[in-house]
């Protein structure tokens, strides 16, 4: 059974190295304040890990700033 997996997973790994070889994204670093949306990812499986991040929730709010969680 390994054979067929191996050959499976050896065409994924090329085809994924051609596809990125060939898309190249570009990216830039923009200040906060220039920022259309600000995406924030976290642990959420306790929640103290979610009452952490409210505090920056709040000052999000205030900046208009779009933002997911």
């Amino acid at each position: 059974m390994w054979l067929p997996h191996s050959i499976k997973s050896f065409f994924f790994n090329y085809h994924l190295k051609q596809f990125l070889k060939t898309n190249s994204i570009k990216r830039e670093t923009v200040s906060l304040n220039d920022a259309k949306s600000i995406g924030i990812l976290f642990n959420a499986t306790t929640t103290g890990n979610f009452a952490s991040i409210h505090p920056l929730e709040l000052e999000l709010k205030k900046w208009v700033k779009k933002f997911r969680f």
